[in-house]
């Protein structure tokens, strides 16, 4: 009886459903430039410009195509800074950031309004790193094994600041350019024993678990954190240690292998400080990648950080540090 009332709840629906034509009534002041930059230590400053467009309009044209006939500008204390566009359409200079510098940007380009940014590239950060334990155990269903690798990573926050920070992870001698997975082979042995390692970070930190960070639930009794993003509210000018693992999925003639632990492999781990404008342009674009299409329905839409002045776009900067462990 309930499955039939289930089926009819639905056919109802469709029946009732109907379709009306709204009208847009809001305002539109028409196309704006799109404005990317992220300033790096050791990298020449680099901008892209690409135009808005209207989600009620036509859909001509590649959306993403970079603009050219854009002026370009940025200053560094009294230093100007001059671009030229590349073959690929991206404006490029011989600037190269340092630590502390503070930068401004603007684009104007005939038709459109004027747009400008700046961003002050933070420090980057101080950080320890060792291995942990590794801990291997069963899958509740079937024979396979879940192999976890365990790392404490020390921020040695500076006082005074607000810090942020992005924390990524992978495997030096992968074979293959998945972003999630990086795929090893154990040692002396061929293809088929192969390891599958989860590059995504995971810590059962209250800070973070508290912090509204999204939480995944592994079963009944285990939760976990997604270790990415975080900033030093909490911990300002003090040394705070986080105890992190990888996952690697592996079957059970694989877990009794020699050096199943993948104690010979290098890992490889990318820390960065982030500005403020970065590190919140990052965290709404993830959260906006998260969001399914029944929470962009009912839920409250995710507005994605943007601090270009006159029109969209993000200009961030970054200053970071690579440890490799064995």
């Amino acid at each position: 009886m309930r499955k039939l009332i289930f089926a009819i709840i639905p056919a109802a629906m469709l029946a009732l459903s109907c379709e009306k034509e709204i009208k847009f009534t809001g305002n539109y002041d028409g196309e704006k430039l799109v404005l990317f930059s992220l300033a790096e230590p050791g990298h020449p400053l680099s901008v892209q410009v690409r135009k808005s467009r209207f989600f009620l309009g036509e859909r001509t044209g590649n959306p993403t195509q970079l603009l050219s006939g854009v002026t370009v500008q940025a200053r560094s204390g009294n230093e100007e800074i001059s671009f030229e566009r590349d073959e690929e359409g991206v404006y490029r200079s011989s600037y190269v950031p340092s630590e502390g510098d503070h930068i401004e940007i603007s684009a104007s380009m005939e038709g459109f309004a004027s747009v400008r940014a700046e961003t002050t590239v933070p420090r980057a950060p101080e950080v320890t790193i060792t291995r942990g334990e590794t801990r291997l155990r069963r899958l509740r269903s079937g024979n396979d094994y879940t192999l976890e690798i365990h790392f404490k990573l020390t921020f040695h926050d500076r006082a005074g600041e607000r810090d942020r920070y992005k924390v990524s992870m992978y495997t030096k001698n992968y074979i293959t350019d998945d972003r999630y997975y990086a795929v090893t082979k154990a040692d002396g042995e061929s293809d088929p024993h192969v390891f599958y390692v989860d590059k995504t970070l995971k810590t059962k930190d209250m800070l973070l678990m508290e912090s509204g960070t999204d939480i995944t639930n592994l079963d009944i009794e285990e939760r976990y954190a997604f270790f990415e993003y975080l900033e030093d509210g909490s911990f300002d000018g003090e040394d705070r240690v986080f105890d992190v693992w990888c996952e690697s999925y592996v079957s059970e003639e694989t877990a009794l292998l020699p050096n199943y632990g993948l104690g010979d492999y290098e890992w490889v781990f990318d820390i960065l400080s982030l500005s403020e404008d970065q590190y919140s342009y990052l965290v709404s674009l993830q959260k906006y990648c998260d969001s399914d299409d029944l929470a962009s329905i009912f839920g409250e839409p995710v507005c994605i950080h943007n601090n270009v002045k006159g029109g969209i776009g993000c200009f961030g900067s970054v200053s970071g540090i690579c440890v490799t462990l064995k």
